[in-house]
């Protein structure tokens, strides 16, 4: 027999449907096994009733938490079943909804593990409704979230934190530089920074050469129109061979310092907008970003991303060619020795230079790796004084408040 579940409030009437209830209870802390087989009870103890109410339908799910003594699941499930709506105002008095989402990008920097960030979400969340208030100021949220980070993480998770709150109340723009060669995990690194921590602009130095491709031809500007492994074939009387590596890399860095102009307008135009970017590809020459480092107005965080044994880069390499055209995947591999090469020139460039390298042997890692640099570059910049920030006495009080 169905079961309808009622939501007298809105005046409608929807089935009953295992899969809500079992991702509820998911996010309220339950793991999926646990969570299936609660949803499983609940319908089977329900449905002979045909219709129920979302007030009995909460009713029951939370008498059979508590018979399981899940008091925190319990807690959390409660706290999410709430049905007033928070609204966020902000220090420049803009008022939004209050957002898990949002959070979580705040958060982010912080570089926790996919548990901890969940526990911490739903902690947070189940402060914020305990507070049994419709409007609360961002700054009392900020509080609750650094108090929380100390008590369930680490001093260095909730310095990290306020130093991302700091930034982003200051108008800076954070500018990443991500150099490394094809396959190293770049590309991928970037796009996920750019997901967590809301960065929306990002450039390929590949597309950009793709652009000056079309625009210059190959008489012109020869280098533009090779890889970055191969330029050096281009460059007159160079040696068609890998073996002679200053060849290789007088080839590499002909065509960097062409797509470094391109690079160049890119950088200043997000500085003058005073929008953050993410600028990542194999023309990201460690020399490049040190200039750059020293005459853009923002903050940035240059790093080097290497795939540092042979076999885990030609195993990116061949990952590639899923994605890619059997006939490009082939190509790389038949010049990975190149490939290797320039990574090598580009870490021993990096060492000179001084620009960190980020090992993505693992690519989730990397991408911690990459938050923990940025906040460490990030605390050159900003004290993030707790006091200053949170507000003198108030930080003990915002957690007793939702107690």
């Amino acid at each position: 027999m169905a079961l309808y579940v009622v939501d007298k409030s809105e005046g409608e009437k929807v089935p009953f449907l295992r899969g809500i209830l079992t991702r509820s209870l998911v996010k309220a802390g339950l793991s999926f096994d646990e969570a299936y087989r609660v949803a499983d009870e609940t319908r089977e103890k329900l449905s002979s009733r045909g219709e129920v109410t979302k007030e009995e339908l909460r009713r029951v799910v939370a008498k059979a938490l508590s018979s399981l003594e899940l008091d925190d699941v319990l807690s959390r499930y409660r706290a999410r079943g709430q049905q007033f709506t928070i609204t966020v105002t902000g220090r420049d008095g803009v008022i939004s909804p209050f957002s898990r989402v949002l959070l979580e990008q705040s958060l982010d920097i912080c570089a926790l593990g996919p548990e901890q960030m969940e526990h911490l979400l739903q902690a947070v969340e189940a402060s914020v409704r305990s507070l049994g208030q419709t409007v609360v100021s961002s700054s009392h949220i900020a509080r609750l979230v650094y108090q929380h980070l100390l008590e369930f993480t680490s001093k260095e998770s909730a310095h990290r934190y306020l130093l991302w709150l700091e930034f982003n109340s200051s108008g800076t723009p954070l500018v990443l530089l991500i150099g490394g060669t094809t396959g190293s995990g770049k590309s991928t690194i970037a796009a996920e920074l750019s997901h967590s921590l809301n960065i929306v602009r990002t450039q390929s130095t590949d597309m950009l050469r793709e652009v000056m491709r079309i625009m210059l031809p190959k008489r012109l500007l020869p280098t533009l129109h090779e890889s970055s492994f191969s330029a050096y074939r281009a460059i007159p009387n160079s040696v068609d061979s890998i073996s002679d590596t200053d060849s290789l890399e007088i080839g590499y860095l002909t065509q960097a310092e062409r797509v470094g102009v391109a690079i160049s307008a890119v950088l200043d135009r997000a500085v003058t907008e005073g929008v953050s970017i993410i600028i990542e590809g194999v023309h990201m020459h460690p020399e490049l970003m040190r200039e750059l480092e020293s005459k853009i107005d923002a903050i940035v965080v240059p790093v080097i991303v290497a795939s540092t044994k042979k076999k885990n880069l030609r195993k990116q390499l061949k990952g590639r060619g899923k994605m890619l055209s059997s006939r490009r995947s082939q190509r790389y591999m038949d010049n990975f020795e190149s490939i290797w090469a320039l990574q090598t020139f580009l870490l021993s460039e990096s060492e000179r230079l001084d620009v960190t390298i980020i090992p993505s042997t693992d690519l989730q890692d990397a991408t911690s790796l990459m938050k923990e640099f940025i906040a460490e570059v990030l605390g050159r910049y900003y004290k993030a004084d707790p006091e200053e920030l949170l507000g003198k006495d108030k930080i003990k009080t915002a957690v007793s408040d939702s107690a």
